[in-house]
């Protein structure tokens, strides 16, 4: 799988190079301003500059316009991924014209509607983020993967929330994922887990894996016995039992 990650600079840069775990091991270039932060980060990635700013820049646009034709049909990629700004618009259209998936990354902080990049391209991305977490068969790992991801946005929307930014809009958040959220927790509930395990930073992965059989005609993931003795074991020693 070839991926071609765009993006301006700063915050939206961050943003995709926190998904260095899906990333790191596939062919993969880069489109982003030429400013000294992006030649920070990705000193050793193939990167491609753009133009800017891009803001209410109908110039720039057009010249972004070209230069993402000329890039995609010269690279070809399977997958282009951006979480904003606008430079990610010409490249979301041409890609599509030339059959590549698209994944837009809304920033968390639009809590009760999208960026303007956001409105432009979700007419071609109608699955945006969850195109990113749900995703299996182009993932060389299958379904294994499609969990990686998954707590990747988990463990990125995490750090986000913790932030002293999203602390302040905190009744913005908790609206926005009322409709989609249901449990039997208290607010002291809540208090008392993130006061108790704030420091609970690390995440370790323990994952069973098994082989795909199909027994009567329906797909099942069959874990071998030395498999489930393995993470029992490893279960056991983290609770100390």
């Amino acid at each position: 799988m070839k991926v071609c990650l765009v993006g301006s600079s700063g915050g939206h840069l961050t943003h995709l190079y926190m998904l260095k775990d899906f990333w790191k091991d596939k062919d993969r270039f880069w489109v982003t301003f030429d400013k000294e932060d992006a030649r920070s980060i990705l000193e050793n990635e193939k990167v491609i500059p753009c133009y800017y700013p891009t803001n209410r820049n109908i110039k720039n646009l057009i010249k972004n316009t070209f230069l993402a034709i000329k890039v995609l049909l010269k690279e070809k990629p399977d997958l282009i991924i951006s979480s904003g700004a606008a430079v990610a618009v010409p490249f979301f259209y041409i890609g599509k014209i030339l059959g590549a998936k698209l994944v837009y990354i809304e920033v968390f902080d639009r809590i009760d509607k999208p960026t303007v990049t956001g409105k432009l391209v979700y007419p071609i991305d109608e699955d945006n983020i969850l195109a990113y977490t749900r995703m299996r068969y182009e993932d060389p790992r299958g379904d294994y993967g499609r969990q990686l991801r998954q707590r990747m946005v988990l463990e990125a929307l995490v750090k986000k929330i913790a932030t002293i930014g999203s602390m302040t809009k905190y009744q913005s958040i908790l609206n926005a994922i009322s409709s989609n959220i249901k449990t039997n927790l208290t607010f002291d509930d809540m208090k008392a887990i993130a006061t108790k395990y704030s420091s609970a930073s690390k995440i370790e992965q323990i994952q069973l894996q098994g082989e795909s059989q199909m027994i009567d005609g329906v797909s099942y993931e069959v874990v071998p016995q030395s498999n489930l003795d393995k993470v029992t074991s490893q279960l056991k020693k983290a609770l100390n039992e």
